[in-house]
């Protein structure tokens, strides 16, 4: 699967003994293989890689390089993902291949579906007898080309060509000989000899399978598809006899061929399977009448009597109207689907009604919840309404809403469904249709309610609804919590907002509490903490809110839980009693319960304290309750020794669990003296901060004994003090020390006890031992201690008198990494290059000394594009702010990262000094075209996650979860930790889709949640920022997991403020938080890029840049953000008025010019405008007389009268759209200027990839990209369709031109303006012949066609040569016809 070459290379050596140096580069490349092509594709592309080593001595160091100076390009198709995930799988699963037989997986299956007996032998290239088999009609079979005993090692893909002959037996057909199987596709074969002067036809199919076996199928070019979820039978009727020749049996999504021969004389007839009762349907399906009306519905009347109601099938042809062939022979599959499906999301069982408002009869049905009913008793052609009554529910059945309207445009298909309560109260449930493809207009109609509110509190809920400016409403159906009995407080709660607005909000009331504040439901993904004031007052309640969207099919429902913020559980083993600090109402929590906290006191910082029941016990300090962690206090009962109690806060969605137990294994803390020397020691003041002086708050510390030679356990006195510190005394000398902060601190030196004269010195450590974080005390030993004491005169002046030791930091070991960049290019499964990663410059660097190993990242530059052809934006993502020069990407790398960490491991953790990330603000910009084809990459076949999720609205009962705790592993300690903060500059456009296939299917995605987030916020976003805070962290000991689900919570929390953010930089009008972001971003400007260039070098002459750079900026981005604002209002206005020109073909042109014409200046920028304006007013005339010409082509009459509307509705709106892309060309103009000095126009980094026909991926080449590129672009975007083959340039001075080969035309171009000169269709050549100076070319009817101007011999036979290709390419499609 994988074949990795590498050229010859060699290695040298010199100076063995001393000091050694080794060099040497190898050129490699890696080639991945494609088993559907059946061919080797590349994924990294020849590549250069040197590698040097040298070791130098006295000090002694190595140092090992690894270089490359050319990209390495990485090509990843979908096809390599998905071998990529298979083979995974296979290595993982615990099947053992090797002792299953050699040989019983074979390569390839066959099936024959010809209607006859099939012989079918392998063609092979010696006289050998090759593989042969029998199969009868309906047979499948494994096959292989060569006998596994005797395959040799070939490097060649198929052991023989892959050829196979076979004969239709009794057929009275010619047997077929060299069919290839290797590659997918379809591929028709003409039968010889002909009968009655018909050239019949069959199609060989090859197919790969999820397990890498390809499926060959024998068949007639016609297929039936079964869509429905019922078996049916198709009757081949012959209508000279009268009879069915043959009746085939299909399964639910499975499909069947008419038998060869047959599909051309006879028509099919269709029922459903025999046990309905139903006949055989009255529509004969003939292939020829298809073709005129591809979508039929299909009736089966009842066999019993004729009241009942027929059986409806929805069919549909497909087949590929540019093909000559369908003319002649029928080549179509036919699909046929239920007309309607109905599923319902809603969490209750509903019966539904259809009515016919045609035949004024209407049909009831149970749908169970989560289940989905196919509706066969109607016409898509009728006017079709639905209500549902749901069971077990306070609501009465809904109305009626249309969900099917007849040709006639009278009505609208209803997005609502209205349901009322027994009080009259209304729920808006949601309708959402899917329209099945390829089907004919069927579709299936999902019932879901918009909201579903999960109530976990345990009391009463009450939710109301208030619109924008609208007062608050309460909502439908809140009977349910209302009364007592306690089955029905699990039910789910369906709710809606009168509108679908954004801004809507609601209101919650839980129990006795006042209503909360306006609260959104939208904000998916968010958790959030709710605080509603008590009707008495002082107190207030507070609840956990979670937002997610429903789990798989269920994604179109939001579903929102509360629950209690606070939940307390005693695991002490016995009843406990909590109470608020400085409250006198206490609760009693029994052994093993939970108890949710309801009302605390409006306070800032929540606390509690707890206390042994019992009259003489005391309470304990206050701890917080907010913190996730865990905390230890100490309490005791009266005349008892104190026991730990250890509080366990957890956070599991939006509720926060406190787990209170007994701490049996360590303390927190620990005081080791091992000095000569007794102290005392105490938790500083709570109460005042580090620097301030304690003004006599009447505070009395907590003082402990430590005698000389003892160890004593230690937990905090105060735990929800803000910093805490340690206060060490003796002789009358005090020393604050912080027990958090690990690793050896500055020694203590103590005055002459009394009666002595010398002074003593005290060596402090902090270590970790286990989880328990030990303070040591020893007595200072100047030969092991890190620091020395300053000399006399120096300590004079200083008051600690010691400095650290000098430390050998010479570097002993250095490897680094340096590529010139890394491009990663994806390819989709339709063969389409879809984005193009680029990294630059990339370097890791791994130091080592004495004390430190250092690992040091640095990318320069880092860009995305968008490969799709006819993208908005031709990159995705791009550094916004630095310019790609040398020096300022040097100080400004994109992405940096840098980690220290102390070689010694004797503090018991893993001890990193300083830790540090910085990506660079970034901008990223989307199109909805994008992001749908992203998605389309995303769902691989057979990958692994591409499996839908059948999905939950929620776990049956509503009771509160319970978290897990997870195990810590290995400690780390970190003296700095620091995120640096990130912005993204987020701009999104909605578009009419070009390259994508529209999705209906969900997937837990979770780049879809973000398109949800965005498409559904007002439309288009246009620069909205971004921001994520830094986090820096000082002194932190976590363990790994802790540390990662922190900041992966920390990020998320940010992302969904910002989200909301977001949501107000609409592009709807100009863009209210840009004008203002851009003066203020200047400020922030000053205070942020010195910050940026301090961090990276320790030299502060940076700071000086950066000052400079954050002043200029001010200036130039207040000009910027009023321009701007003007090109998105206008740019906004047009593009809604496009889509309302209904016009698609306009819409491509408009798309097409605004591509190309990205105004860089303010004065191109009007020419630009002007050309736009222009160019509408005449197609707003055009329209007017084309239109109509071209409804009457495709529709009829009915299609003139619909084209005259549309041309008038054009007329009007195509001018505007002019005007206001003038408008909007020039604002971008302006802009353009005021940002002239910061982008020289990034562009992508390279042209799209060139797939050939073939669809086999090759390395890049860029000659056949930018030829595609110009034939993609000439005339704007006439020839967008057209497959390339190849071009040719034409030298001359005055005006270049270049010959461009397409599968249907040969055109001369002039590659300045890049229109054509002349176009000539192959359809119309007659003969192509090689002259002296160039290529002729004669047209039909032999008249002179243009010449082509060759000088050059090579190049005269090369472009004769791509011409030979082209024309047998279009022969072979044309030969069909036979």
């Amino acid at each position: 699967m994988l074949d990795w070459s590498v050229k010859k290379f060699a290695v040298d050596v010199r100076d063995w003994s001393g000091a050694m140096t080794a060099d040497t580069s190898i050129d490699t490349f890696f080639n991945i293989f494609n088993f559907s092509k059946s061919a080797w594709e590349p994924l990294v592309e020849p590549w250069q890689l040197g590698f040097h080593m040298a070791k130098d001595q006295n000090p002694d160091k190595l140092s090992v390089e690894l270089y490359s100076r050319k990209s390495l390009e990485v090509t990843v198709t979908a096809a390599t993902i998905a071998l990529a995930s298979k083979s995974a799988q296979f290595l993982s699963t615990d099947e053992d291949i090797l002792s299953k037989p050699r040989g019983t997986d074979a390569p390839y299956r066959i099936r024959n579906y010809t209607g006859f007996d099939v012989h079918v032998w392998a063609e092979d290239r010696g006289d050998e007898e090759g593989a042969a088999a029998k199969l009868t009609d309906g047979e499948e079979a494994p096959w292989r080309f060569e006998d596994p005993t005797t395959t040799r090692e070939t490097l060649s893909p198929e052991g023989a060509t892959g050829l196979v002959g076979f004969k239709l037996e009794g057929s009275g057909f010619d047997s077929i000989e060299r069919i290839p199987v290797n590659r997918e596709g379809e591929a028709l074969y003409n039968l010889k000899p002909r009968k009655d002067k018909v050239q019949h036809r069959i199609l060989v199919e090859v197919k790969l399978g999820a397990d890498n076996v390809k499926y060959v199928t024998l068949r007639s070019p016609l297929l039936v598809e079964n869509n429905t979820q019922i078996p049916v039978e198709v009757g081949v009727f012959s209508p000279e006899e009268g009879t069915l020749l043959k009746i085939e049996k299909i399964a639910p999504g499975d499909a069947r061929p008419a038998p060869v021969g047959a599909a051309f004389m006879h028509s099919l007839v269709i029922r459903p399977d025999q046990g309905f009762g139903y006949t055989w349907s009255t529509e004969r399906l003939f292939w020829k009448e298809l073709l005129r009306r591809p979508t039929r519905t299909i009736t089966c009347r009842s066999e019993q009597d004729n009241q009942s109601p027929p059986f409806y099938f929805q069919m549909n042809a497909s087949f590929n109207k540019n093909d000559p062939l369908t003319n002649i022979y029928p080549y179509m599959r036919l699909r046929l689907s239920a007309p309607i499906e109905i599923q319902n999301l809603l969490p209750f069982d509903f019966k539904y009604r259809i009515y016919d408002k045609n035949t004024k009869k209407d049909w009831t049905n149970f749908l169970r919840k989560g289940g989905v009913s196919p509706v066969h008793v109607v016409e898509l052609s009728h006017l079709l309404l639905m209500s549902v009554d749901m069971q077990d529910t306070p609501f009465k059945q809904s109305e009626f809403a249309i969900v099917n309207s007849s040709d006639r445009e009278d009505f609208r298909r209803e997005k609502t469904l209205i349901v009322k309560d027994n009080n009259d109260l209304t729920l808006r449930l949601k309708l959402h249709y899917y329209n099945i493809p390829d089907s004919g207009g069927a579709f299936k109609v999902t019932v879901y309610s918009p909201y579903v509110v999960l109530n976990r509190t345990g009391l009463e809920l009450d939710v109301r609804s208030k619109t924008f400016l609208g007062s608050a409403k309460t909502a439908a159906g809140q009977g349910i919590f209302a009364n007592a009995d306690e089955a029905r407080k699990d039910a789910p709660f369906m709710f809606s907002f009168p509108t679908d607005d954004r801004k809507n909000r609601a209101l919650i009331k839980v129990g006795n509490s006042d209503w909360s504040k306006p609260q959104s439901f939208d904000a998916i993904g968010a958790t959030y903490d709710v605080s509603l004031a008590s009707n008495t007052g002082r107190s207030e309640m507070h609840i956990g809110v979670t937002v997610e969207e429903g789990e798989g099919k269920y994604k179109l429902s939001k579903v929102i839980t509360i629950a209690p913020r606070f939940i307390v559980k005693n695991k002490i083993g016995e009843d406990i009693n909590i109470r608020e600090p400085g409250s006198s109402e206490m609760m009693t929590i029994k052994t093993g319960a939970l108890l949710p906290l309801r009302f605390l006191r409006q306070t800032t910082g929540q606390q509690l304290c707890l206390c042994f029941p019992g009259v003489n016990n005391q309470w304990s300090s206050p701890f917080n309750i907010g913190n996730v962690g865990s905390v230890h206090v100490k309490l005791a009962k009266a005349g008892q020794r104190q026991k730990l109690v250890r509080i366990e806060i957890l956070m599991e969605q939006s509720t926060i669990f406190l787990h209170v137990s007994i701490e049996t294994k360590h303390w927190p803390f620990s005081m080791r003296n091992e000095s000569d020397t007794e102290f005392l020691f105490w938790q500083a003041n709570p109460n005042v901060d580090e620097d301030e002086e304690d003004r006599g708050s009447g505070w009395k510390p907590i003082r402990y004994r430590l005698p000389p030679r003892s160890i004593m356990p230690y937990a905090w006195d105060y735990p929800a003090a803000k910093n805490k510190t340690l206060v060490l005394s003796s002789n009358g000398k005090e020393r604050h020390v912080k027990l958090a902060e690990i690793g050896n601190l500055i020694p203590l030196k103590l005055p002459p006890a009394q009666g002595s004269n010398r002074q003593k010195i005290i060596d402090l450590n902090v270590a970790a031992e286990g989880p328990t974080q030990t303070l040591i005390l020893s007595n200072y030993k100047p030969s092991q201690s890190l620091y020395k004491q300053k000399s006399a005169a120096a300590s004079q002046s200083t008051s600690t008198g010691f400095e650290v030791k000098e430390q050998d930091t010479d570097v002993t070991f250095r490897a680094q990494v340096r590529f010139a960049g890394i491009g990663i290019s994806l390819i989709n499964r339709q063969l389409r290059e879809l984005i193009y990663l680029t990294f630059r410059d990339i370097e890791l660097k791994y130091n080592e000394s004495a004390l430190y190993r250092t690992l040091n990242t640095t990318v320069k530059w880092i860009q995305i594009d968008n490969q799709l052809y006819g993208g908005i934006f031709p990159l995705i993502f791009y550094p916004s702010v630095v310019p790609k020069t040398g020096k300022e990407m040097e100080a400004h790398p994109i992405f940096h990262m840098m980690v220290t960490r102390v070689k010694d491991d004797s503090y018991g953790v893993l001890y990193i000094k300083y830790f540090t990330v910085l990506l660079q603000q970034m901008t990223i910009e989307i199109d909805e075209d994008f992001i749908f084809a992203m998605l389309d990459f995303t769902k691989v076949p057979g990958a692994s996650w591409s499996e839908e999720k059948e999905g939950k609205l929620y776990d049956g009962s509503l009771s509160i979860p319970e978290p897990k705790q997870e195990q810590g592993g290995q400690d780390i300690y970190f003296e700095l930790l620091h995120l640096q903060p990130m912005q993204f500059d987020l701009s999104f456009v909605r578009t009419e889709r070009i390259n994508a296939e529209d999705t209906g299917s969900s997937s837990s995605n979770p780049i879809m949640f973000a398109v949800n987030v965005l498409t559904m916020s007002i439309g288009n976003v246009n620069d909205a920022p971004i921001r994520y805070n830094a986090l820096m962290l000082e002194n932190a000991r976590v363990s790994v997991s802790t540390l990662v689900g922190n900041i992966k919570s920390h990020y998320v929390q940010e992302s969904l403020r910002q989200v909301h953010i977001v949501l107000g930089s609409a592009d709807f009008l100009g863009n209210p938080v840009g004008l203002f972001n851009n003066v203020s971003s200047g400020v922030a400007d000053i205070f942020y890029e010195p910050y940026q260039g301090l961090v990276m070098t320790d030299r502060p002459q940076e700071l000086g840049i950066g000052i400079a750079k954050g002043a200029s900026s001010f200036v130039k981005k207040s000009v910027f953000g009023f321009s701007d604002s003007m090109a998105k209002f206008t740019g906004s206005m047009s593009k809604g008025l496009a889509a309302a020109t209904l016009d698609k073909e306009y819409q491509d042109q408009r798309r097409m010019s605004k591509s190309r014409n990205r105004p860089k200046h303010a004065l191109y920028g009007i020419t630009s405008g002007g050309n736009a304006f222009a160019s509408s007013m005449a197609s707003g005339i055009g329209g007017l007389a084309r239109h109509p010409l071209e409804g009457a082509e495709k529709e009829g009459a009915a299609g003139f009268v619909k084209g005259v509307g549309k041309g008038l509705l054009g007329l009007a709106t195509k001018p505007a759209i002019g005007a206001f892309d003038l408008a909007s060309n020039v604002a971008e103009g302006v802009r353009n200027t005021t940002t002239v000095f910061d982008q020289e126009g990034l562009d992508r980094v390279r042209l799209p990839r060139f797939i050939g026909q073939d669809g086999i991926v090759r390395p890049y080449a860029q000659r056949e990209a930018l030829g595609q590129f110009w034939l993609k672009t000439l005339d704007n975007g006439k020839y967008f369709n057209e497959d390339y083959i190849a071009h040719l340039e034409l030298p001359s001075k005055e005006n270049p031109m270049l010959v461009m080969l397409t599968y249907n035309h040969i055109m001369l171009v002039r590659s300045k303006k890049l229109t054509t000169e002349w176009d000539v269709p192959l359809k119309d050549i007659q003969a192509i012949s090689k002259e002296r100076t160039g290529i002729s070319i004669t047209l039909k009817g032999g008249t002179n066609g243009p010449f082509v101007p060759v000088a050059d011999e090579g190049s005269r036979n090369w472009l004769y040569k791509q011409v030979a290709v082209a024309v047998n390419a279009y022969n072979d499609k044309w030969n069909a016809k036979g």
